[in-house]
């Protein structure tokens, strides 16, 4: 089972209201796999543990495909937790914390809100 950190985007784990991420890379994850948010997977102090978000139990992948960013719609910014965002702002606020450019391929991943598998929608 992957996990995968929400650093960035922990209160929308935490509240539920995050149900898709973009990711540079992850193109292995696939429709099916299993995994667990945590608020921090990598750069931990020695002794440190990760700290599982969102409730108990795994989330499930319902969908992973690569886009460029700069294609990404409102709909999918509230999805992503940010309802009250605007496009632009979000794209800003990934090439910030990624650094990267609006027009980058980046995986789009949809994913269960809780640790039940629901359908894609």
């Amino acid at each position: 089972m992957w996990r995968v950190s929400f650093k960035e985007t922990a209160r929308q784990i935490e509240d539920g209201s995050k149900t898709v991420t973009r990711r540079m890379g992850w193109t292995h994850m696939k429709v099916g796999d299993l995994f667990l948010p945590v608020y921090q997977c990598q750069g931990l102090a020695k002794g440190q543990k990760q700290r599982v978000l969102g409730g108990p139990g795994p989330r499930v992948c319902l969908s992973n495909w690569r886009e460029p960013l700069n294609v990404i719609t409102h709909d999918d910014v509230v999805a992503e937790g940010f309802p009250e965002m605007t496009v632009g702002q979000f794209i800003a606020f990934f090439c910030r914390i990624n650094r990267c450019k609006p027009p980058t391929e980046i995986s789009r991943i949809k994913f269960t809100p809780t640790n039940r598998k629901d359908s894609e929608r």
